[in-house]
């Protein structure tokens, strides 16, 4: 039983490997750009003000004009800015039906793709930390 368990799984994770979306590796340069130009100014400004508080960096950026996302809520990047939450939620709670639903859907932005996405991700981490716990606790 263990054997065709190991093999499922080797199998959709190969399958998941392939990508034929040749937009993933394409990029807006002006974009990119303008984004360290005012990241410059950001930290041209903390370093001339002995590395001010979030607040005033704030305050600097509403008298700039900066329009730079320094979001304290989203401080690792763990998730996306715009989330689906219904998306995330085929994620990670039916990710083999979600597939389905979301990931392989036309009409589904990518926004939706990329909520559905990381709710599959934080599944797995959430899953491979309570095996790991529970291996730890009865050595099983």
């Amino acid at each position: 039983m263990r054997k065709i368990l190991f093999c499922f799984i080797a199998i959709s994770f190969a399958l998941k490997t392939y990508s034929a979306n040749t937009d993933l590796f394409t990029y807006d340069k002006e974009r990119i750009n303008t984004d360290f130009k005012e990241l410059s100014e950001i930290e041209k400004y903390t370093i001339e003000n002995n590395y001010p508080s979030y607040v005033e960096v704030n305050r600097f950026k509403e008298i700039n004009y900066c329009s730079s996302n320094l979001n304290p809520q989203n401080t690792l990047g763990l998730f996306p800015d715009k989330m689906d939450w219904g998306s995330f939620a085929w994620g990670f709670c039916c990710c083999p039906i979600g597939f389905f639903v979301v990931a392989i859907n036309k009409d589904k932005d990518s926004i939706a793709k990329e909520s559905y996405w990381t709710g599959v991700v934080v599944n797995v981490v959430l899953s491979a930390i309570s095996n790991v716990a529970r291996v730890f606790a009865y050595g099983i």
